[in-house]
């Protein structure tokens, strides 16, 4: 039986460059990704999303990270089945930085399997409030 690790990441990124977003935007220059940790076997596993849908992602470099956040361990290989499965086969809409981004599409995932991030749900909050303080 293997025990896995959950860690949400809030890397650096220049993707968010293409979006042309303000400094002060809270994604700015940020990207969130989901890394399953097999703490038995060794072996790990960088997910996201981003313009293009779901992709599976290098390991975050030590230089890149900007906020870390270990939140759960899981002996449960189904609900670890079932959220890989999630992240990469469920509907996804289009990539919007106002409705539908990295950091929604892991909780989403996330919340379908009843884990729960502080740090992705502050980024979300975080967002939410950005656009309703300027009436979009």
């Amino acid at each position: 039986m293997s025990i896995y690790l959950l860690t949400a990441y809030i890397r650096h990124s220049y993707a968010t460059d293409r979006l042309g977003l303000p400094p002060q935007h809270p994604l700015y220059r940020k990207h969130a990704c989901l890394v399953i940790r097999d703490l038995k076997n060794k072996t790990a596993a960088a997910h996201g999303f981003g313009f293009n849908g779901y992709l599976r992602e290098p390991m975050p470099k030590r230089s890149k990270i900007l906020y870390k956040q270990s939140f759960s361990v899981s002996k449960n290989e189904q609900r670890i089945a079932n959220l890989y499965n999630g992240l990469t086969s469920r509907y996804t809409p289009n990539y919007c930085i106002k409705r539908y981004n990295c950091v929604d599409h892991l909780l989403i995932c996330l919340h379908e399997q009843g884990f729960h991030s502080h740090l992705l749900n502050y980024f979300k909050r975080k967002n939410r409030r950005w656009y309703q303080q300027r009436g979009h």
